[in-house]
């Protein structure tokens, strides 16, 4: 899926590890608003670096609905793991 990055909050504390993360809200180019959390200690990180510099207005390519393990998918959140790519 395709979308635009509407806001990046400021990075805040962790209550469940030593680490920081960030949200990030995104409208996807059907119209809707969905938001994701990109921890800096984790791997798929570097996935989101240069978008996180970017800023708000940057267009992704690569999004991914957060799908849980029984299987329901998340329509108001993206999976942080998506192979996310700046698009423009």
């Amino acid at each position: 899926m395709n979308g635009e990055i509407t806001k990046i909050d400021q990075w805040k504390e962790s209550r469940n590890e030593d680490t920081n993360y960030a949200r990030i809200g995104i409208k996807l180019e059907s119209g809707t608003y969905v938001m994701t959390d990109i921890c800096s200690n984790y791997r798929n990180y570097r996935n989101w670096a240069d978008i996180l510099v970017a800023g708000v207005g940057t267009k992704v390519d690569g999004l991914k609905y957060m799908v849980y393990k029984d299987g329901q998918i998340d329509l108001g959140k993206i999976n942080a793991d998506s192979p996310v790519k700046i698009i423009a």
